[in-house]
């Protein structure tokens, strides 16, 4: 169905009004909002496949102040997926650049280089597909959020790959999520811990995101804990036309 304020074209014309109040000859245009839902459903695809299908709450809104800091995350798929649908969609920029990726992409990419040279790669995990890369790729996205736990076989070099990608994106001045769950969480004995890399997230803000409502654990600075009536509301939908999925809990991510 047509957007009612557009008409479809994904954007709205009207003449410029005068000082008087007349209406002048030059006509501006400007995004219709419809225009902007089907971006963000673009954004959060490219971020991670399948995000554009999950609802947005209006209790997790809030947390696009924590999409341009380094936050050390604590959460199932559900809730992290909820979180981060949410907080994009309050942050209404399709041009804020995030990128999912889990410690195998983080391995597949440093190994791609040793796969390329027709050395043989012993990971079970390597994924063959993904083309030679440089680790310094993962500096590119404005936001990149590392998901932990999602390696099944061990590989010595998994946590030093993480701390390269954590201090290059440091470096780059750029935030980063890390995203461990309860069930494997970032401490001695993770396929992923190394004591640096214990060292750099104990810099990072914490957020629990098990609990159907996240909290924002002590360390975190005392405006974080903002209610909903600070939050500037959008005209928007709390759930994208498109988007009918609302009550689904097994969202199909990958």
């Amino acid at each position: 169905m047509s957007c009612t304020k557009c008409g479809g074209y994904g954007f709205i014309e009207k003449y410029r009004t005068l000082p008087d109040g007349e209406l002048s000859s030059v006509i501006d245009s400007y995004p219709c909002e419809c225009r902007l839902f089907q971006d963000l459903d673009e954004q959060a695809e490219k971020s991670w496949s399948g995000l554009s299908r999950i609802p947005v709450e209006e209790g997790r809104l809030f947390f696009k102040e924590y999409l341009k800091k380094d936050v050390h995350v604590t959460a199932d798929l559900k809730n992290f997926a909820l979180t981060l649908r949410s907080a994009l969609w309050s942050l209404s920029n399709p041009l804020f650049v995030v990128k999912v990726v889990d410690e195998n992409m983080l391995m597949s990419v440093w190994l791609s280089g040793i796969h390329e040279d027709g050395k043989k790669v012993i990971d079970p995990d390597f994924d063959y597909s993904v083309p030679a890369r440089d680790i310094l790729g993962f500096n590119r996205p404005d936001l990149l959020i590392v998901r932990l736990g999602v390696k099944s076989s061990r590989n010595i070099a998994t946590p030093e790959v993480l701390v390269d990608v954590l201090e290059n994106r440091r470096g780059a001045f750029k935030p980063t999520w890390v995203v461990d769950s309860q069930d494997k969480p970032f401490r001695m004995g993770h396929i992923s811990w190394s004591s640096e890399g214990d060292r750099i997230l104990n810099g990072f803000e914490k957020i629990d995101m098990t609990v159907s409502v996240p909290v924002i654990l002590p360390n975190a600075p005392a405006r974080a804990n903002i209610g909903l009536s600070s939050v500037q509301k959008k005209p928007v939908p709390m759930v994208a036309e498109t988007n009918k999925t609302g009550n689904r809990v097994t969202f199909g991510l990958k």
